[in-house]
């Protein structure tokens, strides 16, 4: 209960959301690998691997679900790359686009 009342005042103190459910580390590792796209050289490797590294969470919330984490991570990247922002890991679904 106490968590739930001090979730609810620091929403009244400060507005500032972001997705869960592994969609904002999603996001920005699509923003990221398009980011690398555009570096020349050697670097855009570092770059990739960050994001592949962002991957992670969302990889591990659908494996502690017991749903298919290659078939969840293919249907986020793909709902991010069409624009969805605020799709994440429905751990009752598999892909959530409301999270």
């Amino acid at each position: 209960v106490d968590d739930g009342v001090h979730a609810c005042k620091q929403v009244c103190r400060d507005g500032r959301l972001v997705p869960g459910a592994g969609a904002t580390e999603m996001e920005l590792a699509v923003k990221i690998r398009n980011f690398a796209d555009s570096c020349p050289g050697l670097d855009q490797y570092a770059i990739r691997s960050f994001s592949k590294a962002l991957e992670f969470v969302p990889k591990i919330l659908a494996e502690n679900a017991g749903l298919d984490a290659s078939h969840v991570l293919a249907g986020l990247s793909a709902a991010h790359a069409n624009g969805n922002a605020t799709a994440g890991v429905d751990i009752e679904g598999g892909l959530d686009g409301n999270t």
